[in-house]
């Protein structure tokens, strides 16, 4: 995966940067929404509902 030719995406305008500006705006990006990322809808829910964690729990 490291060792992929990126060239082609490069030369058609891929811009790269530092994954430390990354991870800075995405988080700051959470925050302006709640802290809640958008969930495509075609795609199932993660983790599981909190009836079934408290039935897990034993609450």
């Amino acid at each position: 995966m490291h060792r992929g030719d990126v060239s082609r995406a490069l030369d058609a305008g891929l811009s790269v940067r530092p994954a430390r500006e990354t991870v800075f705006d995405t988080w700051a990006w959470l925050q302006s929404i709640a802290g809640i990322a958008p969930q495509r809808a075609d795609r199932p829910a993660v983790g599981m509902t909190p009836e079934r964690e408290k039935l897990l729990l034993g609450s």
